[in-house]
């Protein structure tokens, strides 16, 4: 749903720059469920939070490999949130040996797939942090 909103939020502010003859922001979402590390990384002056992991590393090709306005995401995250409608493919995924089963949200769909979302999926309490 938070992938689905910022694409939504986008559209609209698209709208406002080109009523303003101003260039449209394109955004790419790709996202996957799994395991990650969420850790703070250097030193004492300076330290950072990053996460780190083959999920995040999955989430990034799959939004490298996203057409503008789209969100894509893996097999995992399709089934936890009930197959919603979407474009499914095989794809080819940088760092994986075989082609990956992935979803496609196309802007046009962003509203019927939040409300199947939203009627369907139910949070699994084990998974929040």
């Amino acid at each position: 749903l938070a992938g689905l909103h910022i694409q939504r939020a986008i559209q609209e502010f698209n709208k406002k720059q080109l009523a303003s003859r101003r260039s449209p922001f394109s955004t790419r979402l790709g996202l996957a469920s799994g395991s990650c590390l969420v850790t703070r990384i250097g030193s004492r002056a300076r330290q950072e939070i990053t996460v780190m992991g083959d999920t995040v590393n999955l989430a990034s090709r799959l939004q490298g490999l996203c057409q503008p306005d789209e969100v894509l995401v893996d097999d995992a995250t399709f089934q936890a949130c009930q197959r919603p409608p979407a474009l499914t493919t095989l794809m080819k995924v940088r760092g994986k040996a075989d082609l990956l089963t992935v979803h496609q949200f196309l802007p046009e769909a962003f509203v019927e797939v939040e409300q199947f979302i939203k009627k369907h999926a139910r949070p699994n309490q084990d998974d929040v942090i």
